[in-house]
Parts: structure tokens; C-alpha cells; sequence
């Protein structure tokens, strides 16, 4: 969108039946819209937020009034305020611990992500650190539980970088406080499709890219079905993905295994509406935190006045897999379960139920984002984002803030069309001196 109103010929090759990518609304029952994939956004992510605004979408803010539920070490709370109901030294623990993280993030180089503060960080897990770290075994546990629902994969397939300059890129621990403070009732998806009307004619769908030839005029970019030519491309696929394409000349080596080494997380997000939100009728927000079970999370999705009642439940890492592995009616059974131990038994009475593994989509393979294990980032994450001649990157996982959220995706995608800009002018200057 950006390249087309700078007067730009723009051609899309989406390989899907539709835009968005891990962004996706479906029609649900009573009326209701569901995002299966990303949803929330907060004060400070600017870019999502001018968006909502330029397509004139109505957002909402996400209901929050009442009791969280609290299900940790086998005990089921409900606290009218935001903290674990943990043993006071482990509180305090999980506190100190969370304090430490924060510190490594404000004072990780803005400008320098991999450099000379990056090998130690880099070179251990987050596991390793909360090990070398915790003071109890309780704060240890809980700390290891609810990172590994965020960063969707295990703590020791993470390397302390990732996850420190995750926090950086967010704001640390204030910025992400207020990261789900609004959603679109009309779905998510309603941004991509809005983009995608400035560029109708232009999207080709079904279009799985399989290679990309540079020469000394343009990029020769083919698929399963056609083969196209432009001056430059733009590359916006989940990094485990990347590799799958061919590349002429080659990717340089460590642009190459940094995308080789890149892990999608594993999440299942699981949707459930009902007639109305019973939840608020008991003095519940519909949030939850819990350490163990099918939920690791939930959150309360209705629109305003709470009709219908709309419950996103999130489970990732570990969780995530095994909830996978089960077929769609068994994991449709074990949430609501679970969701009625919780909740109550109206929670087992959906009108309707959605639910998605990521892992099993063929063009994300996971989600939220991509992680990268120890001895990665230090070493060959110079080459995250960085353009290869007339090759340019855009995704999320590209992104200089909000990495792994809808905001980090526009980001990336101004980044990736500034450089194409920047390109095609040092391009025009070099012809027009040649030509003196």
C-alpha cells in the first residue's frame, strides 16, 4: 500500500485464498465475528491504531472489570486484583525475577541488538538463566510457566536475547500491560482487508513462490503457475519459510542459517460465544492465568454490553502440542471442560466454538512468531531484515519494535518499502551519472 501511493506498480503473490496471513476472522454465530489469530492491540502501537482510524473501523476496549481467576500449583482463586496468589517468598521471587528481565531490556543498545552487550546474553537459554537466577522453586515454576504461554515455545529452546529484546522492542513490562487494551468486534482481519482494497487488481492468489532470480535489471520471481518480473521483491513469510524458496545467487551465508535456525512457536487459540457474557453476571472479568490444564489463558472478546458472550482461550508451548495432537471433537471437549471447571457449567453451552493449531497451518507453521535458540542472534542476526540486493524482507519477526505483534508487521512492512524507495533512487543517481 505504501509503494502504490508512492506511484509504484505493485503485485501481491499470496499464496492463501485470502489476505491477512496470521491474522484471520471468521463469521460465528449470533452475530459475532472471531479472530483466530491476532486480535489486541494497545496505546502504544502507533501504527495499528492510525490504521484503525484511516479505515474508519470502530475498536473497542477489552472488558476488564471484575475478579481474574487465578488457577496456580492446584488452587483456584479469584482475586479482584492483579496479582498471583503465590507464597509471599515466591512472590517476591517472581517479582525480583521480573525485575532483572526488565533491567537486561532497558539496557540492551537500541542501535546495536547483536553487538557487544549480545554474546553473553545470547550465549544462554532463558531456561538457564531462570535457573541460575530463581531464588524458589515455586517462582521458578511460575516464571517458566507463563513465558513459555508467551514465547510459545519451551525456555530452553530460547535464547535470552530473544526474549530481552522482545521486552525492549515492547516497552517492557508497561508496555505490554497494556498491549490488549482495545480490539476490533468486526475482526482483526478487517485491517488486511482494508489494505487490500487500495490494491484490488493487484493480488494474486494461489501464488506459492518456489524461487527467486536477481539479475543486473530486476528479480525474476516464480511460482508453481507463472513467472513474474519486477525490479525488486519484497519477501513477508514466517522465516522457517523462507528457506523452502530457491534463491539466484544464493543467500549469504548467514542471512541462510539464521532462517534455517528459526523456530515457530506453538499456539492453539480456542474461541467460544455464547448468548451472553454469564461471566460479568458473577462478577468475573472472564480473565484467567493458569499453570497447568488445556487454558493457559483466557480473555473476555464480547462487544460492548456483552452480547453475545465471546471467551478466547490461549494455550502455548508445550501445552500447545499436546492440545494439537488430540482430533478437532476431543480438543473442543477437553477446553470446554475445562472451561467448565472453571467458568461454571454454562461454559460447556457454547453456541458456537472455534478453535485453531497454528502449527498445522501450512503458511505459519506456528505462532505467535518465530524464536531463535542460544548462539543465534549474536552471531548471524545481522542478518534478520537485511536486504540482499534487489531482495527485501517484511514480517513481523523483521520488525525494529513490537516484534511478534500486528504492529510490528506494519513496521516492518515501512521499513521494507523505504528501502525499496531508497534503492530505486541510488539506482536512478548511478544511471544518471553514468550518463554525463
Amino acid at each position: 500500500d505504501l509503494l502504490r501511493r508512492a506511484g509504484r506498480d505493485v503485485t501481491i503473490l499470496e499464496a492463501r485464498d485470502r489476505v491477512g496471513g496470521r491474522v484471520w476472522s471468521v463469521p460465528s454465530a449470533a452475530g459475532a465475528t472471531v479472530d483466530l489469530g491476532g486480535q489486541w492491540f494497545g496505546p502504544r502501537q502507533q501504527r495499528v491504531r492510525a490504521l484503525v482510524e484511516r479505515l474508519r473501523l470502530v475498536a473497542v476496549e477489552t472488558h476488564q472489570s471484575g475478579a481474574m481467576l487465578y488457577d496456580v500449583a492446584g488452587s483456584v482463586q479469584r482475586q479482584a486484583f492483579a496479582i498471583l496468589p503465590l507464597p509471599p517468598f515466591a512472590l517476591l521471587d517472581l517479582l525480583q525475577l521480573q525485575h532483572r528481565l526488565g533491567r537486561l531490556a532497558r539496557d540492551l543498545p537500541l542501535r546495536a541488538r547483536w553487538a557487544e552487550a549480545a554474546p553473553a546474553l545470547d550465549a544462554q537459554s532463558v531456561h538457564d538463566w531462570i535457573e541460575q537466577h530463581a531464588w524458589s522453586a515455586a517462582g521458578r515454576a511460575m516464571l517458566r510457566s507463563s513465558l513459555s504461554e508467551s514465547l510459545c515455545l519451551e525456555p530452553e529452546q530460547v535464547s535470552l536475547l530473544d526474549l530481552v529484546e522482545q521486552l525492549r522492542q515492547c516497552g517492557g513490562a508497561d508496555g505490554l500491560a497494556t498491549a490488549e487494551r482495545w480490539f476490533l468486534p468486526g475482526g482483526a482481519q478487517q485491517l488486511a482487508d482494508g489494505l487490500a482494497r487500495g490494491l484490488a487488481g493487484h493480488i494474486a492468489f494461489g501464488q506459492t513462490v518456489t524461487r527467486i532470480a536477481q539479475d543486473g535489471s530486476g528479480v525474476t520471481v516464480s511460482t508453481v503457475y507463472q513467472v513474474w518480473r519486477a525490479q525488486h521483491v519484497i519477501v513477508a513469510v514466517p522465516p522457517p519459510l523462507a528457506p523452502l524458496i530457491r534463491y539466484s545467487p544464493g543467500l549469504p551465508v548467514g542471512q541462510a542459517r539464521l532462517l534455517e535456525r528459526a523456530q515457530m512457536g506453538r499456539i492453539v487459540k480456542s474461541v467460544s460465544v455464547y448468548p451472553e457474557a454469564f461471566w460479568r453476571t458473577t462478577g468475573l472479568s472472564g480473565g484467567l492465568i493458569s499453570d497447568q490444564g488445556a487454558v493457559a489463558a483466557t480473555l473476555d472478546a464480547s462487544p460492548p454490553g456483552g452480547r453475545p458472550g465471546v471467551l478466547v482461550a490461549l494455550t502455548g508451548g508445550r501445552r500447545a502440542r499436546r492440545l494439537a495432537e488430540l482430533s478437532p471433537a476431543t480438543r473442543r471437549a477437553v477446553v470446554q471442560d475445562r472451561l467448565r471447571a472453571l467458568f461454571g457449567p454454562q461454559a460447556a453451552k457454547p453456541v458456537a466454538y472455534h478453535d485453531y493449531a497454528w502449527a498445522d497451518d501450512p503458511w505459519a507453521q506456528g505462532g505467535y512468531a518465530a524464536r531463535f535458540p542460544p548462539n543465534t542472534l549474536s552471531q548471524v542476526g545481522a542478518g534478520l531484515g537485511a536486504s540482499f540486493g534487489r531482495l527485501h524482507w517484511a514480517g513481523s519477526e523483521t520488525a525494529d519494535a513490537w516484534r511478534s505483534y500486528m504492529e510490528g508487521a506494519l513496521q516492518s512492512a515501512e521499513r521494507a518499502a523505504a528501502e525499496v524507495l531508497r534503492s530505486e533512487h541510488h539506482e536512478h543517481t548511478a544511471y544518471s551519472q553514468s550518463c554525463r
